[in-house]
């Protein structure tokens, strides 16, 4: 697209005009006073990076150094900026222009040869069939035997007439010996001419073909001429010499003298081998020059039979860009060129204009400046104006995807568009001259008629239509229409716009099928669950499905393969049936190939029964009852055949494919339904032998937790009792230590830290027990307080050790807050102790929320750590991944742990590597 700088120089005033304004206020000081300081939120910078001065306007750490700059400087620099912007888009504009320039004229050169060898084609087809006509004549006189050499001449003068092209006709004999001749001009008749080229060629070539040859220069006539030449046969068919047309080069020259091609153009018409044949303008010096060495012959003619290319011309030394065309069933070459000079004539004058153009603006764009602050409004009124245009534009250019075709006053196609012929199938000339109204639907012409009424109305109409394609599909469109008066109000025509809406027709139509469908459905899925009987819901399906699929008779069969037999749910008939509603025929006479087509889930569709070999028994009573088609459908449930829906019709092929897939839907349905009921049978009894289930099961867990409790409070009461004697007596004998020796005494202290270990361990069996019997009370809670009291409750355990606690807002969370005071205890309390040998303990308490998921809450420690492929055994009762040598504990914290959270619907896991401590995560299920 060429780029217009003379445009684009009144959208860069604008810009300017805005700048500085904007500048002026900004350096003038009369920037709006702020009227308070908003309040400054965490993490944003806007408040803190502005200071306010005591007038309360705001002064920004830039706008110091801005302000000792004069406004002058700032309209010179924005000035010198756009200056050299609009230099750069010119130019820009300039070096795209001549790319365009170029290729324009290659298209024109192009275009020109294409035309000069048609009309190069057209002359030696009109030649070729004078010499084969004459050749006919010759070789069939009319009345008889063989012509006299005066009527050879006399129908040679006759020839020659009708071709005005042609100087001469000359006819040669099988010894390249001239015997008859017409010429325009009176000569001589030379009674030989040695060495024709065109004589040699037809006698090495089969007869028929038509050969143009190099220009020859005539001693009789004086001038040159190009030989288009045929070869004559004989009545026998051997070679009886040849006849040429001798072509005037100079009146092809004056036709491509004719041709508009600039000042410095030219048409040259070549040989294939790159002889000249003819030039315009004339240079009778170099036709039957050699052209072979350019790259046209060496390379272009090669690749492609038309083309371009530039060079400098050998014949005059002028540069030109060239267009050639290689003419079709000779050995012909077009070649038109026209002057570089005249092709970038155009683009010189432009570029002045631009270059001008952007000098005037350079230097009126500092008075302009000055201009724009006053006429700041009427700029942003046309900056509107020019973008209102440019979206009228592109709303223009976006309603040619449409198909669009102009009729004139006679309704008669004058204009169409690739999308109409795309649209139709037809080519434009079919379409042109023809009556628009032969292409509407057959049902659609007589409203289509209405167009006429146009030729009165100005405004436009619109039409729904359907159109017919060539192929003679259908289609739907919207045609709208606007008649065209000439100045006088003189109606000229109409401008027609076609949309194609098939598939929006189409899917209308099949919306409302299905929206039909699916109300039948619907009602179908409702009466079927207030169905109480496999035979009420096979009715219910019959007589929904004659809404949707016409049926002459319908039957609804459930298999029990079991028994080798079929059940007559329902049936529907014409005056009667081989079944009636409940019979129990054999599986046998239903047809085993049948059966075995419906298990493999595909219809047994019957077009015409006529063309059966052989009917089972009940098809054979049906076909005796007026049966012409049928399909059957199978009803599977869950892949398995429950049965099968039998229509039948008295017409063949009476069911389509979509009408076979609607009967398919209601089948799937049924038997759904059908499996249902069965089902409801099924629960029905299992709900009576489950709830004597539940009852036993009941009384069991009664008993066990009876067992529980009494097991609980020997644990609290029998097994605490030997424990706390064990270790008064260990005390005792502590107390007694000097009649001991130090090995009993080392005894004796084992003995009461074991002791001490069995209570501990007594408690944490209990607390496990606890967990799982205790009722679950979940409430909002905060669980930061707790967190707070564990932490205090383990510093003075501390002693000397440097620990850092992070800890995070835990925000609310729905929980038992006894249960999970439990849980952090543990964690904390595990954190705490496999951190004990560190030199600087981190312990980090926190929240992570995620997205679509229940928050997880961590403990993390920078301690021990363990190794994770024995993480499964983690949260096990008695497990421990340390010795008690390395870290006392008795193993059940995190067993408990891993329960509470259980009972709260949460998950528990942990995440560590040996030395670099462990991470333990919990989520807390919803209410």
């Amino acid at each position: 697209m060429r780029v217009n700088p003379l445009k684009s120089n009144i959208s860069l005033m604008c810009v300017v005009a805005q700048s500085v304004r904007f500048l002026g206020r900004k350096i003038a000081g009369r920037a709006r006073p702020r009227k308070h300081v908003p309040e400054q939120r965490p993490g944003d910078n806007r408040v803190a990076n502005t200071n306010y001065s005591q007038n309360g306007q705001a002064s920004f750490p830039a706008a110091a150094a801005w302000e000792k700059l004069r406004l002058d400087h700032w309209v010179v620099a924005t000035a010198v900026t756009l200056a050299v912007l609009v230099a750069a888009f010119v130019a820009y504009g300039i070096w795209r222009g001549y790319g365009h320039a170029v290729r324009d004229g290659e298209t024109g050169t192009r275009n020109l040869a294409k035309v000069v060898a048609a009309h190069a084609e057209q002359g030696i087809k009109a030649i070729d069939r004078n010499l084969a006509t004459t050749e006919e004549v010759l070789l069939h006189w009319p009345s008889g035997g063989s012509p006299t050499p005066a009527q050879v001449n006399w129908l040679l003068g006759g020839r020659l007439r009708l071709n005005p092209n042609v100087l001469r006709l000359q006819i040669l004999d099988s010894q390249d010996r001239i015997t008859h001749e017409a010429a325009a001009l009176p000569r001589q008749v030379e009674a030989t001419v040695p060495s024709h080229a065109y004589f040699e060629w037809h006698r090495a070539h089969p007869p028929g073909l038509s050969h143009v040859s190099a220009p020859v220069k005539s001693r009789a006539l004086g001038t040159t001429y190009i030989p288009v030449s045929r070869r004559l046969t004989t009545a026998d068919g051997q070679f009886g010499g040849v006849i040429v047309a001798a072509l005037d080069p100079r009146l092809l020259e004056e036709f491509y003298s004719s041709v508009e091609t600039g000042p410095n153009g030219s048409i040259a018409i070549l040989l294939r081998d790159g002889t000249l044949l003819a030039r315009g303008p004339r240079m009778e010096s170099r036709v039957g020059a050699s052209l072979a060495r350019t790259r046209l012959f060496r390379e272009l003619l090669d690749q492609s039979p038309r083309g371009n290319f530039r060079q400098i011309s050998l014949s005059d030394g002028v540069p030109r860009v060239f267009g050639y065309a290689a003419v079709t069933g000779t050995d012909l070459v077009v070649v038109a060129g026209f002057g570089q000079d005249d092709v970038l004539a155009g683009w010189r004058a432009q570029s002045l204009v631009d270059l001008a153009a952007t000098a005037i603006f350079i230097a009126a764009l500092c008075l302009l400046t000055c201009l724009l602050m006053r006429q700041l409004r009427r700029q942003q009124a046309l900056t509107r104006g020019l973008a209102l245009g440019e979206a009228r534009y592109r709303r223009l250019l976006d309603t040619a995807n449409e198909g669009i075709f102009k009729v004139d006053a006679q309704r008669r196609i004058v204009l169409v568009n690739a999308e109409v012929r795309a649209m139709l199938g037809y080519s434009e000339a079919e379409m042109l001259g023809a009556d628009p109204v032969d292409f509407v639907f057959e049902e659609d012409r007589p409203r289509a008629q209405e167009m006429s009424a146009f030729r009165r109305e100005k405004d436009a109409a619109r039409y729904d239509m359907r159109l017919r394609r060539r192929d003679g599909a259908v289609i739907w469109t919207i045609i709208s229409v606007r008649s065209i008066f000439d100045d006088s109000g003189q109606y000229t025509g109409a401008l027609a716009m076609l949309t194609d809406i098939t598939q929006r027709a189409h899917a209308e139509q099949a919306l409302q099928k299905n929206h039909q469908r699916l109300v039948t459905l619907h009602a179908l899925d409702r009466a079927i669950l207030e169905a109480q009987s496999r035979e009420a819901i096979a009715a219910i399906g019959l007589t929904g499905l004659r809404e949707q699929v016409p049926y002459w008779g319908a039957t609804v069969m459930a298999f029990d393969f079991t028994a080798n037999r079929a059940v007559v749910l329902d049936i529907r008939r014409p005056a009667d049936s081989a079944y009636d509603p409940g019979a129990l025929p054999s599986l046998d006479d239903y047809g085993r190939a049948d059966i075995a087509t419906l298990r493999s889930g595909a219809e047994c569709v019957i077009e015409d029964m006529e063309a059966m070999p052989a009917r089972p028994a009940v098809l054979q009573r049906l076909y005796d009852k007026g049966m012409r088609s049928y399909v059957r459908i199978p009803m599977l449930a869950e892949g398995e055949l429950v049965g099968a829906m039998n229509l039948g019709s008295n017409t063949p092929g009476a069911y389509t494919p979509e009408q076979v897939a609607i009967a398919r839907s209601f089948a799937d349905q049924l038997a759904i339904a059908l499996r249902q009921a069965e089902l409801r049978g099924r629960l029905a009894r299992q709900a009576a032998e489950l709830e004597q289930r539940v009852a036993e099961r009941t009384a069991d867990l009664e008993n066990v937790n009876r067992e529980l409790e009494a097991f609980s409070y020997s644990v609290s009461h029998d097994l605490r009792a030997p424990a706390r004697h064990v270790a008064g007596f260990a005390a005792m004998l502590m107390e007694d230590g000097a009649r001991l020796d130090e090995e009993s005494q080392a005894l004796v202290r084992r003995i009461a830290k074991a002791a001490a270990r069995m209570s501990a361990l007594i408690d944490d069996l209990l607390s496990l027990a606890r967990t799982g019997t205790m009722p679950l009370r979940r409430i909002a809670c905060g669980l930061g307080q707790t967190v707070a009291e564990i932490v205090e409750e383990l510093m003075p355990q501390a002693g000397g050790r440097r620990i850092e606690w992070k800890i995070h807002d835990l925000g609310p969370a729905e929980c038992d807050p006894a249960l999970l005071r439990v849980v952090l205890q543990n964690l904390i309390g595990n954190a705490f102790k496999y951190s004990s040998r560190c030199e600087r303990a981190v312990i980090e308490i926190g929240r992570q929320d995620g997205a679509g998921s229940p928050p997880a809450f961590f403990v993390r420690d920078n301690g021990a750590g363990f190794d994770m492929k024995y993480v499964d055994r983690l949260f096990g009762a008695f497990s421990r991944l340390h010795s008690s040598s390395e870290f006392e504990g008795s193993g059940i914290g995190l067993a408990t742990a891993r329960r509470i959270i259980d009972r709260h619907g949460g998950r528990i896991w942990a995440e560590a590597q040996p030395g670099l401590g462990a991470t333990f995560y919990f989520t807390l299920a919803a209410p």
